[in-house]
């Protein structure tokens, strides 16, 4: 319930969300970056219209500590999206709402709520919750309400430069990969990240890189400069993985 896989954040805006983020990997729960300060970030919402017509609503997202549950005044109002003409049954991918830097929190753990308003199926009352069970109930009754817990983290302080890319795996089990970065022409004085799955990550060998950060989906590697390898990453049949790299040159 506090997880939910509908709310999905990314550090860098994707090209093709409903291919991305959509149908086919409706069950993963692997998809959110975490929430990286001294930038803006984004924030794209999965919706299903369970009935029979066709329909609009609106989509709002809140942020908040945990602690203020019970005091929906208190949440920050993070953006809103008006969604047009959904077809019964239609699973669609939107956003991306924008998180702007100047509203995000410093490094810790947070929570993201989304919130669907719509003629026939209105957004509850928010003035009704009073305690932390309020607000669980809602969750949990209300099929127009997620949440998703969140960590705020800060990879590379002083902000940086990003880049990303994808690896993707053949059809077929037992396949395996490297992946070398190159960094023999890049300034001498400047930070490099390589941020990858964990998964992936926990089946290389690292070469020329160590782990400077992991969470629970995903593992940020430091650089260590020359030509840097993971080798031998295990890859899923038709597995497609995101890599992204932060740069950060010194003063």
């Amino acid at each position: 319930m506090f997880a939910s896989p509908d709310i999905i954040v990314r550090n860098e805006q994707v090209a093709d969300p409903q291919e991305e983020l959509g149908q086919t990997v409706k069950h993963r729960y692997d998809l959110s970056d975490e929430v990286e300060d001294g930038q803006d970030n984004y924030v794209y919402l999965r919706l299903q219209n369970r009935g029979a017509l066709a329909g609009n609503c609106t989509a709002t997202l809140y942020f908040t500590d945990p602690g203020m549950f019970p005091n929906p005044a208190s949440w920050q109002n993070v953006g809103q999206l008006a969604v047009q003409d959904l077809k019964p049954g239609e699973f669609r991918v939107v956003g991306p709402i924008t998180w702007p830097d100047a509203k995000i929190p410093t490094s810790g753990h947070y929570c993201l709520i989304s919130i669907l308003d719509s003629s026939g199926d209105p957004a509850p009352d928010l003035n009704a919750i009073h305690s932390e069970s309020d607000f669980v109930k809602m969750v949990r009754d209300k099929n127009n309400v997620a949440w998703k817990n969140i960590t705020v983290v800060d990879v590379i302080p002083g902000g940086s430069s990003t880049y990303s890319f994808y690896m993707e795996g053949p059809q077929g089990a037992g396949h395996q990969a490297d992946l070398r970065i190159d960094l023999t022409n890049f300034p001498a004085n400047a930070t490099v990240l390589v941020k990858a799955v964990r998964r992936l990550v926990d089946t290389a060998v690292l070469d020329h890189m160590t782990v400077a950060h992991q969470s629970e989906l995903f593992t940020t590697l430091n650089h260590l400069g020359g030509v840097g390898e993971l080798e031998s990453m295990d890859f899923k049949s038709n597995e497609k993985s995101k890599v992204t790299i932060y740069l950060r040159k010194k003063i």
